[in-house]
């Protein structure tokens, strides 16, 4: 990775290496300095001063803090930054490699991973499903390099009546987890032992900063982790 970036910003001025730094934190850039654009694996690919990213149409603030979110759980996030492109607001997400694309680009039901990426598939459907969200299949995920990460994570779906079944379908748990239990196992390493109030302080300020008006949904991934993991803790003002 190192000789990457050396090769990367080779002929560059530092002051011209921090000039072009994206620190992709969700935050919103205003009017975007596009270079130029094209095509790349059916993506939309815009080169951003010495950065690339994938470049979609902003539909809500949810993917910019579901990225955000992912390292209080243990997830290596993408990079994401919301602008303007020719007056259209956009969602930029950061690429680093040439290769890198959705899972299903690279496997089938047959093609079976090493160990570290199937427990990288299982932490990242696990934080699909705290976060509620649905489709979830191995074109919602995203192979970059030798990691997985949560990929498209545009809406959220919480169904009181049957949580488990809104957003894990069971055809995902039967290949992945074998079972439930093994959801349960997954998440429990990703709490990391914390209890309702402490996620609530990790979460607040990055929902607030990104989006206030998304507050409510803080709520209710409290809500989704307590029913299963603090039964007999109190709600925690949710």
């Amino acid at each position: 990775m190192e000789v990457a970036l050396i090769h990367k910003w080779a002929g560059h001025t530092m002051a011209e290496v921090k000039a072009a730094a994206v620190v992709w934190d969700g935050s919103h850039l205003g009017n975007l300095m596009i270079s130029s654009w094209r095509y790349h694996r059916g993506h939309v690919v815009v080169q951003l001063g010495m950065e690339e990213a994938i470049c979609n149409r902003f539909d809500s603030s949810i993917s910019l803090i579901a990225d955000e979110l992912k390292p209080i759980f243990g997830l290596p996030k993408l990079g994401r930054h919301r602008g303007l492109w020719a007056d259209r607001e956009v969602i930029l997400t950061r690429l680093e490699t040439q290769e890198e694309d959705s899972l299903d680009c690279f496997i089938d039901e047959t093609v079976m991973l090493d160990e570290a990426l199937e427990e990288g598939v299982r932490r990242a459907y696990a934080f699909r499903w705290i976060l509620g969200m649905p489709s979830n299949w191995t074109s919602s995920l995203w192979l970059r390099g030798n990691a997985i990460y949560s990929y498209r994570e545009v809406r959220t779906s919480y169904d009181s009546d049957d949580p488990r079944g809104a957003t894990l379908p069971q055809k995902c748990i039967t290949r992945w987890f074998g079972e439930w239990s093994g959801v349960d196992r997954a998440i429990r390493m990703m709490l990391f032992g914390r209890q309702l109030a402490e996620l609530r302080l990790q979460m607040d300020p990055i929902i607030r900063r990104l989006d206030p008006g998304q507050i409510s949904w803080l709520n209710q991934i409290l809500r989704r982790v307590q029913q299963r993991w603090y039964p007999s803790e109190q709600s925690c003002n949710l």
